[in-house]
């Protein structure tokens, strides 16, 4: 915003110039796909992938592996409150 300024172009400026081909987002749900590809692709719905990215992150994560630990955690805590609560009540 200095160099450019109020009402300045960001597109011509020299660091957008810069790093215009490096700056694309990539997805770890949806493919990077073209108007062309996505209608050679049967126009795929956005939906599908979700979906599928949901799964998988379900299936394979690692999730569990503290789950039992966490849950002890919290259960302690709120027992504990509770404790706390009746103490100064």
């Amino acid at each position: 915003m200095k160099i450019v300024g109020i009402g300045g172009s960001y597109i011509s400026s020299r660091q957008t110039m810069k790093s215009f081909r490096d700056a694309y987002h990539s997805s770890t749900i949806f493919p990077r796909l073209s108007l062309e590809k996505w209608q050679e692709s049967d126009h795929p719905d956005a939906m599908k992938f979700l979906r599928q990215r949901t799964l998988d992150l379900i299936n394979f994560s690692n999730y569990l592996a503290d789950q039992l630990e966490i849950l002890q955690k919290g259960e302690y805590l709120v027992e504990h409150q509770q404790l706390l609560s009746r103490q100064y009540n």
